[in-house]
């Protein structure tokens, strides 16, 4: 299963950079997840276009309320610097 980190793997929406593998997933991310970045920086975010496993730099919102998934990935991306701004951390934020 390909194997996502963080950020580095991102394209300008979907993943486009498959880097990593790995046979014992543990978070999975499914087709139309959001994918969006936790550490450094915070708040990036990029559409699942595949089943994947991600790594601790990442994290999913899935969607459970039927909301268009475009419309989420385009609300977050206006939001990327705001989103940054909560980050707090003294190594990461």
């Amino acid at each position: 299963m390909p194997f996502f980190q963080g950020k580095a793997e991102f394209g300008d929406k979907y993943p486009v950079t498959i880097k990593k593998w790995t046979t014992k997933p543990i978070k999975k991310a499914y087709n139309h997840d959001i994918l969006i970045s936790v550490r450094a920086p915070v708040g990036t975010v990029n559409i699942s276009n595949i089943n994947c496993c991600i790594g601790r730099g990442l994290s999913i919102i899935r969607n459970y309320n039927s909301v268009n998934c475009q419309y989420l990935f385009y609300f977050l991306r206006l939001n990327e610097e705001n989103i940054s701004k909560l980050g707090t951390g003294s190594t990461f934020k």
